[in-house]
């Protein structure tokens, strides 16, 4: 089993809104690891901004698969871009209390995860069994 970030960035589309609304059954746009994502993966989702941090746990429900960028996308360069989705579905969901990035930070280990060295990269990015364990750990 893999463990993987999802990255959401609120200045892009509605994510906090959609899990406000308690939504668990989403489809994530993904770019890179298309074979490598598995049936019951764990997954979380990672909000970027002044509070980056985790804000969502759950796993990956399916295979992904091809579709176009969701209309609700904040850029209307981005609304019917062609590209992949992944099914997922939160089992928790944390909007009042994430995981910061700070408090993952100071708790050490997680100097090196993806989301920290390379935020830019396209989703998802891979999490080390140490860092899922740090992120299971600060829940």
């Amino acid at each position: 089993m893999s463990n993987w970030v999802f990255q959401g960035n609120p200045k892009k589309s509605p994510v906090l809104d959609h899990l406000l609304d308690g939504e668990t059954e989403v489809s994530w746009c993904v770019a890179r690891h298309l074979g490598d994502l598995s049936l019951h993966d764990n997954a979380v989702l990672w909000v970027s901004g002044d509070r980056a941090g985790v804000y969502a746990i759950g796993h990956v429900a399916g295979p992904p698969e091809e579709d176009v960028a969701s209309e609700e996308r904040l850029e209307p360069a981005d609304r019917g871009k062609p590209g992949h989705v992944c099914p997922l579905r939160w089992t928790e969901i944390r909007v009042n209390h994430p995981i910061l990035k700070a408090d993952l930070l100071a708790a050490g280990g997680f100097e090196e995860a993806r989301i920290i060295r390379q935020p830019m990269a396209g989703n998802p990015l891979k999490l080390t069994d140490d860092e899922w364990q740090l992120i299971e750990r600060l829940r």
